[in-house]
């Protein structure tokens, strides 16, 4: 394994297990630190014309993202790696006829993807976020979507997830152009695009469901359908709140999204597999930035700690989801609630 990979494995695997071994944070901190001298000065090279393999480089970048992701982002540093990666995509899409190490390459480009759509998850926009995330989306993906590798990270995700770019794309929009002709443009946009997520909606409520029956009578689903529909409905949530079609204050928000919520919340009562919970991590966080019931909040905070990791992310979560129900005024709320109580405390928004 090349030494700069190697160190990078070894700094995530420090990052896992430094909550129930608090020990091993100085030496996953040691790695980290080592990795990422070593990377600056090999991405230097690289960047100089040397016949430097970009893999290794690339797949450094991609460790350090899930590093980051694990803590919590607690330095703020994940986009600058995304923001890094983008070369290597580059070249990584320039060598997809070569089959040797292709379902490698294509591994580390659906990251990067995952990476970069999940990342504009937020209330404070920033134009070079949704550009990474809109140029993932409707050219990367395209690139990459025939291969086998593809498979895995996305299994879980719904279709809408590439439409997450494109949602916070009209939510900027609307805050820069509030005229009546751009708002026109802005409604077509976002009609597109609630009829795109509610068809997405459709097909998998319609798919097969198991034939067992919960103790009230509901037919459950597969973890799968669960999961997709739950991130569906979220993602429904983030476009609602992301062009409000009123004077924006809380309670008209929750009034909007309450159905959504009710719903999201019945279904995630019959979610109790622990992978399954690890992928609603950003989904929790989104739909917990607009729950006001104390049950509710109860019930979003049992899911989080239904993952065993126990990893900082979790606990990080957890606690600007609580920092921010603490606002009683309700001032605070949503997306950008969770970044104002984020800023407040020294914090970085943790879902990268």
């Amino acid at each position: 394994m090349d030494d700069l990979v190697l160190h990078t494995v070894l700094a995530i695997s420090g990052t896992h297990l430094q909550h129930s071994s608090p020990s091993i944070s100085s030496l996953a901190s040691k790695h980290y630190s080592y990795a990422l001298h070593s990377l600056k000065q090999r991405l230097a090279d690289w960047l100089s014309g040397s016949d430097e393999d970009y893999k290794p480089l690339f797949a450094t970048i991609i460790l350090l993202c899930h590093c980051e992701f694990i803590q919590g982002n607690t330095y703020g540093a994940a986009m600058q790696h995304l923001r890094a990666c983008r070369e290597f995509v580059e070249a990584a899409l320039e060598h997809l006829h070569e089959s040797e190490h292709r379902d490698f390459v294509v591994y580390l480009v659906k990251n990067y993807g995952y990476f970069v759509l999940v990342t504009n998850l937020r209330g404070s926009l920033q134009v070079d976020n949704i550009r990474l995330g809109l140029e993932f989306s409707t050219y990367i993906m395209l690139k990459i979507k025939k291969f086998s590798a593809i498979g895995p990270m996305f299994d879980f995700e719904p279709e809408g997830i590439s439409l997450i770019p494109q949602i916070a794309q009209l939510a900027w929009q609307r805050k820069q152009s509030p005229s009546a002709s751009d708002y026109q443009v802005c409604q077509a946009t976002y009609v597109r695009l609630l009829e795109s997520l509610n068809r997405e909606l459709q097909q998998c409520l319609s798919g097969k469901v198991a034939d067992t029956q919960s103790s009230s009578g509901l037919k459950l689903w597969n973890t799968r359908q669960l999961v997709i529909s739950i991130k569906i409905n979220t993602l429904l949530m983030f476009l609602h709140a992301s062009f409000p079609q009123h004077d924006g204050r809380p309670t008209l928000i929750t009034g909007l999204l309450q159905p959504l919520i009710d719903r999201t919340m019945m279904l995630l009562t019959h979610v109790d597999e622990a992978n399954a919970c690890y992928s609603l991590f950003w989904p929790i966080l989104v739909m917990g930035s607009y729950v006001r019931d104390r049950a509710k909040q109860g019930l979003l905070v049992s899911r989080l700690e239904t993952n065993q990791s126990r990893m900082q992310y979790l606990s990080g979560g957890i606690e600007l989801l609580q920092w921010l129900w603490e606002d009683q005024d309700g001032m605070n709320f949503g997306l950008e609630g969770l970044e104002t109580v984020a800023a407040a405390r020294g914090v970085h928004l943790c879902i990268c």
